[in-house]
């Protein structure tokens, strides 16, 4: 399948397109802007409070007047453009595919030969984020604003800590039992000391710094030692059901090798993020979704905010919108995003495949089965097992993305099943 560089098929309808918004735009941001000054976040009035000199009222008492004047101006210019934009998506593409075209910075390629030069097992590193990049005013009712500097500041978080190189760090510390998601991949136990045995392995043991001190002190530590056995005795009796372990982090994961992002519904900070994004992924998909009333139920203002990005090449990808949005959620063309990406190819030269699924559940509506009967769709038509083209090799199927589940709504129980197995 050929994925879409440009929202339109031609360059006429992209020139049409451009046009019609650049009519749009100057209402819209005028409307932005006159919302947004009525609503502030809790840094702003944090700083009226602070500041004897913050002149926030008296702004707001001049620019007022001036931005409803352009706004109303702006309004017949808008109404044209609208008649052309709304349309024309009918034909849009429902997402935009970006490749870096840098050769110095790509490593698509290096990255598919890894797999033969390495033993036969490879380990991939997934991300997922709800970064709410939404037009200034409507970010305000989540106490965020100024979209488009955060989106170039998130971007360029999410680069710096994907690229960095992983550090080795040894924990001993009475208040922490547990060892920092930051360093997982590069754990290894330390070397010349005779603790060696407590090395951390792929399935995340615990090692208290309490078990460490009942090895190297007297008798009152070794009883507290027993202490902080029976309590993390109880906690992992209590506590069952939990795989690995887990820890807030203040760095994005090393490594990074594919990324899915949820409510990057504003184009303008999409632009910004996907330059920054470049910096570390080669393969971009963005701008995802339909406007309009084209492709969904009732009329859509905003995509549906998903965006993904991969350091191994895209060979696939497709859309679907969920019907019937409820509330807010109704204005949003949100849906799921499928991608297939190869990783890898075998000494016979059968491709390596991965399948990653993208999605921003509607809050009021989860739509889970439809979800799962939209992936597995998109699984038998991409797949390949044809005679001249040999059967590839599935190394994932991952779900990705803001499910909006709860605990204690008695209507879910059966997609909390479904998510919890």
């Amino acid at each position: 399948m050929v994925l879409h560089t440009t929202p339109f098929p031609s360059s006429f309808l992209s020139f049409l397109n451009s046009l019609s918004w650049a009519l749009i735009f100057p209402c819209f941001w005028l409307g932005d802007r006159l919302l947004a000054s009525f609503l502030p976040t809790t840094y702003e009035k944090r700083q009226r409070t602070d500041d004897p000199c913050y002149f926030q009222a008296l702004c707001i008492i001049i620019t007022t007047p001036i931005y409803l004047a352009l706004l109303v101006s702006s309004l017949p210019f808008a109404f044209i453009g609208f008649l052309v934009w709304s349309p024309l998506q009918a034909v849009r593409r429902p997402y935009i595919y970006s490749r870096l075209q840098d050769k110095a910075r790509a490593s698509g390629a290096r990255l598919l030969t890894e797999w033969r030069s390495t033993s036969s097992s490879k380990s991939f590193c997934f991300g997922s984020a709800n970064v709410c990049l939404l037009p200034d005013s409507l970010a305000r009712f989540t106490n965020l604003f100024n979209s488009q500097a955060r989106a170039k500041e998130i971007g360029r978080r999410i680069r710096n800590g994907a690229s960095r190189p992983q550090i080795k760090i040894y924990i001993d510390s009475p208040t922490n039992t547990s060892i920092s998601a930051a360093s997982f991949s590069s754990l290894v136990s330390p070397q010349g000391t005779d603790v060696t045995h407590r090395a951390v392995n792929m399935g995340m043991k615990r090692t208290t710094s309490m078990e460490y001190k009942v090895e190297n002190s007297g008798e009152n530590s070794a009883e507290e030692g027993r202490d902080g056995k029976n309590e993390a005795a109880a906690r992992k009796k209590k506590h069952t059901d939990d795989i690995l372990d887990h820890e807030i982090s203040a760095f994005f994961p090393a490594n990074l090798d594919f990324l899915c992002l949820q409510e990057v519904f504003d184009k303008r900070a999409a632009e910004k993020l996907k330059e920054q994004l470049h910096y570390y992924f080669e393969y971009i998909l963005y701008d995802v979704g339909v406007y309009s009333c084209h492709g969904c139920c009732g009329f859509k203002c905003l995509n549906s905010g998903l965006m993904f990005a991969s350091r191994y090449p895209i060979l696939d990808a497709t859309y679907h919108c969920y019907p019937n949005g409820r509330g807010i959620d109704a204005l949003a063309s949100k849906g799921a995003l499928f991608i297939k990406v190869q990783v890898g190819t075998t000494p016979q030269d059968q491709r390596i495949v991965g399948y990653i699924s993208c999605t921003h559940l509607h809050a009021l509506a989860g739509k889970l089965v439809v979800f799962l009967e939209w992936m597995s769709e998109f699984r038998k038509s991409t797949s390949s097992s044809s005679a001249a083209n040999p059967e590839e090799l599935v190394a994932f199927d991952v779900i990705c993305g803001d499910l909006n589940f709860d605990n204690c709504s008695s209507g879910r129980s059966s997609e909390l099943k479904l998510h919890t197995t």
